[in-house]
Parts: structure tokens; sequence; C-alpha cells
């Protein structure tokens, strides 16, 4: 796995909740950076030009998890019924 060496203000990444649902995607690239006393990734994904900002139980799934690997992740959505 490849490591994000850019310098971008954290307010430029997008979020993983703007991608498509049902979208799979590869992680070619990761950076751990803290934010708001918080450990968050940013990731870089295969065929898409952009960085994005992980999500609570991506970030949850991370913590354990060996980054030297190669990752790749579905995007669903979560819906909540009242």
């Amino acid at each position: 796995m490849q490591e994000i060496n850019d310098h971008i203000k954290f307010k430029d990444y997008h979020r993983l909740e703007e991608i498509t649902e049902g979208t799979e995607l590869i992680v070619t690239a990761i950076k751990e950076v803290i934010h708001r006393k918080k450990l968050r990734f940013i990731l870089e994904l295969d065929n898409i030009n952009m960085f994005y900002c992980s999500n609570y139980w991506l970030e949850n799934e991370l913590a354990d998890m060996d980054l030297s690997y190669r990752i790749k992740i579905k995007i669903d959505r979560l819906i909540f019924y009242m």
C-alpha cells in the first residue's frame, strides 16, 4: 500500500458518503492523520483522482487492520426506520 505524501487541508477532502451506493473501490494509498483529536484516514482510491476522508465505520475497521495489504471497500448506506 502506498502512502499519501501530499499536503492538503482536511476541508479539501471529499466524503465517502458522496460516492454512489453499491460502488466497489480499491484503496491505493492511505494516510493516518489526527483531526480534532481523532484518528482519521485519508484515502486515495483506484480510478478516482480525488482524496477521501474516512467515516466512523471505516475508522473502526481500519484501526485493527494491517494497512500494508490491499483494501477493497463497498459503499453501502444505512437506512434508519422509526
